[in-house]
């Protein structure tokens, strides 16, 4: 195998995090090579329950961010768990924990607690709003968070209500942004050999998204509104309909000559509300009402073919079923397939986006683990606990799991 493609191998992570943000932090993570033991309540991550399709007892949901992982049941309530849950923390590299703030640490496994015991251990805290501030402690879903940072007031269409972007926008940046800085403090520990606390919020990681219209706002006074599919920065740009589905361009300054001429409304080159790009953005109704009724004399299949002959960037609107077929992501193996051992073959995205290798020499990956699959081998791996001491564990109710 390629050590390359595997950059942390070595690297342990203790992952306590449930649902998405903090399990995707992991995931990528284990995707890179990182050792990860899962720790989950004796009914287990909430992430197993949620949804409506399933596969055996585990949701499509749970089965998306938890690749690659051993999972180990401790019941934190109890003082013995907490305690093993510490030793397993004191032979990591990391830990990740999303809990409701406040919550770890009144168990005891807060980071005051943990780096006494092993101050090499980076520690990453996902929350919503942060671990200070006046909203601190407020619960939060991912939800919450993009109507919170200002996300849904420009998604949507015009004139419209807010809208909810449909995948875990929130959940998903502020995975990325831990796993990131996990992997910035891994370097830095090389040369002070110090953990350190890395406090992540859904919030800021939605207001890094939404940076443009929050500037554009602050320079201007501006409040920007939603534009349906179309680009606050290009027209003409969003989703036009034709005579056979719909289709999604966007023209930038250069690509509007050729734009006009694939079309056949070379005449909009010389109207003055169309000069440049600018112009276009302030009259994008009027030009619409132009290139509409065009459009809506090919299919979208045709002005594809068409337009890309020009050099318009240009796409169609697929539906999920679509996207899984098209030959683009097939070629690029982003959807591949693992043999769970209870589930047989289940898909899996990614590895996300980590392309510093060729697709052919992504590292073979692992399913997502059953509850408790993994206790008793990593209680003996990582701790030395006899089978007859995970037993009595067992017993008392202290672990959960597959014997």
């Amino acid at each position: 195998m390629n050590p390359f493609n595997q950059p942390l191998k070595g690297v342990r992570v203790l992952d306590l995090s449930r649902l998405i943000a903090g399990p995707l932090a992991a995931m990528i993570l284990s995707d890179l090579g990182a050792e990860v033991v899962k720790v989950e309540a004796p009914d287990g991550d909430e992430a197993r329950r949620l949804g409506d399709h399933f596969a055996g007892s585990n949701s499509g949901l749970f089965l998306s961010y938890n690749r690659n992982k051993r999972s180990v049941v401790l019941d934190l309530r109890q003082p013995k768990a907490r305690e093993l849950a510490l030793e397993l923390a004191d032979r990591c590299d990391a830990l990740i924990e999303n809990f409701r703030p406040g919550v770890v640490r009144r168990l005891g496994l807060g980071y005051d607690v943990v780096r006494k015991r092993n101050p090499r251990l980076i520690y990453c805290s996902i929350s919503g709003y942060g671990q200070t501030g006046p909203d601190w402690q407020l619960p939060a879903f991912e939800a919450i968070l993009q109507a919170a940072s200002g996300t849904m007031s420009v998604n949507g269409e015009e004139g419209g209500r807010p809208v909810r972007l449909g995948a875990p926008l929130a959940d998903f940046t502020a995975g990325l942004f831990a796993a990131l800085s996990i992997v910035t403090t891994l370097h830095a520990r090389r040369d002070d050999g110090r953990g350190r606390y890395l406090d992540i919020s859904l919030l800021e990681g939605q207001l890094a998204l939404v940076s443009p219209f929050v500037i554009e706002h602050l320079l201007t006074g501006v409040v920007p509104v939603p534009l349906g599919t179309a680009s606050q920065f290009q027209a003409p740009s969003g989703v036009f309909p034709t005579a056979g589905g719909e289709l999604m361009v966007m023209v930038g300054e250069g690509a509007w000559p050729d734009f006009c001429r694939a079309l056949g409304v070379e005449h909009l080159l010389a109207d003055p509300r169309f000069a440049n790009n600018r112009q276009r953005i302030a009259h994008r109704k009027a030009l619409s009402t132009a290139i509409e009724p065009v459009l809506r004399g090919k299919t979208a299949a045709e002005w594809l073919d068409l337009l890309r002959q020009h050099g318009i960037p240009c796409g169609p609107v697929n539906s999920v079923d679509q996207v899984v077929r098209d030959p683009q992501v097939t070629a690029r193996r982003a959807i591949t397939e693992v043999t769970h051992p209870a589930y047989g073959p289940l898909p899996q995205v990614g590895p996300v986006a980590w392309r510093i290798w060729p697709a052919e020499q992504d590292p073979p990956m692992q399913p997502p683990p059953l509850l408790g699959e993994h206790t008793d081998e990593v209680l003996r791996e990582y701790l030395g606990l006899s089978d007859a001491l995970i037993g009595d564990l067992r017993r008392e109710g202290i672990i959960g799991g597959a014997a």
